[in-house]
């Protein structure tokens, strides 16, 4: 029988084993120490997970629960990122100008095409 290469993780090399096969996975005990050690962060309103806490409190203020704040001047387009709205008028309105319209403000990003 042939030995078959399996490769290995960041923790140690390519190992020999003549009883895997392709596309078997390897424990790294390494991997069993990240895991336990892992906190998840979940969200109190929608229930998503978040690994790192700060991931968390930019779903709270950001998206969680909030209204598109970016709307598009010429239709009736929002979303929650402003750079999804030129993308928009860009392509839906072409001979417009593109800017954003800010619901918490003014305008945003005027400029010609």
């Amino acid at each position: 029988m042939t030995a078959r290469y399996i490769t290995g993780c960041v923790h140690r090399p390519p190992v020999s084993h003549p009883f895997r096969y392709p596309g078997e996975q390897h424990h790294c005990p390494y991997d069993h120490v990240r895991k336990e050690r892992a906190e998840n962060y979940p969200c109190h309103k929608c229930g998503n997970v978040f690994t790192r806490k700060n991931n968390l409190y930019n779903h709270l203020k950001f998206q969680c629960g909030q209204l598109p704040r970016f709307n598009c001047p010429y239709c009736s387009y929002r979303t929650r990122h402003s750079s999804n709205v030129r993308s928009h008028v860009r392509r839906m309105h072409p001979d417009q100008r593109v800017y954003v319209l800010d619901l918490r403000g003014d305008e945003q990003g005027c400029y010609a095409p």
